[in-house]
C-alpha cells in the first residue's frame, strides 16, 4: 500500500468521525447519569438524614444503659455492632514545622524515630544535567527520540469525555 498525504488525509478523516461518534455517546451517557443523579439526590439525601436520626437514638438509648453492655461490652443486632469500646485515640497538631522544630529542641536524639524525612531525586535539576553526568547517576534519558504521534486536538468537550470516561472505566 502507498502511503500518500491523500492516504493520511482520509485516515485521518475517518478517525475524527470516529472520534466525534464517541464524544458523542459519552457525553449522551454523562447527561443521563446527571439526570439520575438529581433525581435521586433528594431521597439519598432523606435516607442519609434518617440514618443519622435513627444513629443518635441509638447512641442516647446506649449512654443510658451502659449495664447492658458489662459483658460482652459490644454485640451484633441486625448486622449493626453496637456497645461500647475503647477508643483508638490519635495524635493532632496544627503546623507541622512547629512541631518538628520543638522535636529538634527538645528531643534531638531522637530525631530520626520521630520525624519523617524523605529524600528523592528532583527530576527537574536532573533534566539540566547532559547525559554523561546523568550516567554517573545511574539515570537514562527515555523516549526522547522521535515518535509517531496520533491524537486528536483535544478542547474543554475531549478533556470532559476523557475524565467522564476514565471515571467509568475505573469501576
Amino acid at each position: 500500500m502507498e502511503v500518500t498525504l491523500f492516504t493520511l488525509d482520509k485516515a485521518a478523516e475517518a478517525l475524527e468521525a470516529d472520534h466525534a461518534k464517541f464524544n458523542t455517546l459519552a457525553l449522551d451517557l454523562q447527561r443521563q447519569v446527571r439526570e439520575i443523579e438529581l433525581s435521586s439526590k433528594p431521597k439519598i439525601r432523606r435516607a442519609q438524614t434518617e440514618v443519622l436520626e435513627k444513629t443518635a437514638a441509638l447512641k442516647a438509648q446506649i449512654e443510658i444503659a451502659p449495664h447492658l453492655f458489662e459483658r460482652p461490652k459490644t454485640m451484633v443486632l441486625h448486622n449493626v455492632k453496637l456497645g461500647w469500646q475503647k477508643g483508638k485515640g490519635g495524635i493532632t497538631y496544627g503546623d507541622p514545622e512547629a512541631v518538628v522544630r520543638l522535636i529538634e529542641k527538645h528531643f534531638p536524639d531522637q530525631f530520626d524515630l520521630l520525624v519523617h524525612v524523605k529524600k528523592c531525586p528532583n527530576k527537574e535539576g536532573l533534566a539540566k544535567l547532559d547525559a554523561v553526568a546523568l550516567k554517573r547517576l545511574g539515570c537514562e534519558i527515555v523516549a526522547a527520540g522521535e515518535q509517531i504521534v496520533i491524537r486528536p486536538l483535544e478542547g474543554e468537550l475531549d478533556k470532559l469525555v476523557r475524565a467522564l470516561v476514565d471515571k467509568i472505566l475505573e469501576d
